[in-house]
C-alpha cells in the first residue's frame, strides 16, 4: 500500500490521510513497521501507537528512548537492536513460527500498566484536550486505554 511500491490497493472504505482508520488494517498482521520521520529524542507519533491498538508489533525505527514511551520494554522490537536487516528478518520469522516468542511482545497487555505509561497517557490526553496536542494523537491514546479496557474519569486525569 501506499505510494513507493503500490503493492496493493488502499481500501476504499478506509481513507488514507486518517492513521486512525488504520487499525483494521494492521490488526491483520504479526508485525508493523512503525518509522519515525525523526530520530530526535523523545519524538514519537501515530506510528508507535497504532500498531500497539490493533494488537501488532511494532517493527520501531527512532528515537533512542522510544522504550520511555511503551507499555512495557518487550512491547516494541527496535532495529537497533540487530546488527543487521538479515538479523532482524530472521528474528521476526522466527518469533512467528514461535507463539511464545511472540507472545512476550503482547504480554503488557495482560499486566498492569507501569505507572510512568499510565502519566504519559493521562498527560497526552489533557493537552489534547487543553492545550496544543494533535487529535488524531489524543484519539490513539485514547483507544488504546479503551483496548486495555481501562477508563479515565476527570478525576484521573487530573
Amino acid at each position: 500500500m501506499g505510494s513507493c511500491l503500490q503493492n496493493r490497493e488502499f481500501p476504499p472504505n478506509i481513507p488514507p490521510e486518517n492513521g486512525s482508520a488504520l487499525i483494521p488494517i494492521y490488526s491483520q498482521y504479526y508485525f508493523t513497521l512503525a518509522f519515525e520521520d525523526s530520530n530526535t529524542h523523545d519524538y514519537v507519533d501515530e506510528k508507535l501507537f497504532i500498531p500497539l491498538i490493533a494488537g501488532s508489533v511494532p517493527v520501531f525505527s527512532g528515537t533512542k528512548n522510544v522504550r520511555d514511551f511503551t507499555p512495557s520494554e518487550n512491547s516494541i522490537v527496535d532495529i537497533r537492536d540487530f546488527e543487521s536487516p538479515k538479523a532482524l528478518a530472521h528474528y521476526l520469522e522466527g518469533a512467528i513460527q514461535d507463539r511464545h516468542q511472540y507472545e512476550e511482545h503482547l504480554g503488557w497487555k495482560r499486566a498492569p500498566l507501569p505507572p510512568r505509561f499510565l502519566s504519559l497517557v493521562k498527560g497526552r490526553l489533557y493537552l489534547g484536550r487543553f492545550g496544543d496536542a494533535c487529535s488524531e494523537c489524543c484519539f490513539i491514546l485514547w483507544a488504546l486505554l479503551n483496548v486495555l479496557s481501562l477508563t479515565l474519569t476527570s478525576a484521573t486525569l487530573f
